[in-house]
């Protein structure tokens, strides 16, 4: 795998992935994207990719917890995911 510079994308919540927890079901997750097959996996998708974990992570939070969003911890991003 050829190594690039790093950049980040945002993904499904680990917690509805690997535990089934349906109040992660619409939770995002930031995480790194590091070779040039992640990258075009990522594009592949259609997904987003960020020149910062800071600029991923306040896009993440930003579609977890939208303007008007009743309160507490249970995100409640917009849209679907990739398999």
């Amino acid at each position: 795998m050829t190594a690039i510079p790093t950049s980040w994308t945002i993904v499904q919540h680990s917690a509805f992935g690997y535990k089934n927890n349906p109040q992660f079901e619409q939770g995002l997750e930031t995480r790194p994207v590091r070779t040039v097959w992640e990258k075009a996996r990522v594009e592949a998708a259609q997904g987003i990719l960020f020149n910062s974990y800071r600029e991923a992570e306040d896009f993440a939070m930003s579609a977890m917890y939208p303007e008007g969003h009743p309160g507490g911890i249970i995100p409640d991003a917009k849209g679907t995911f990739s398999d």
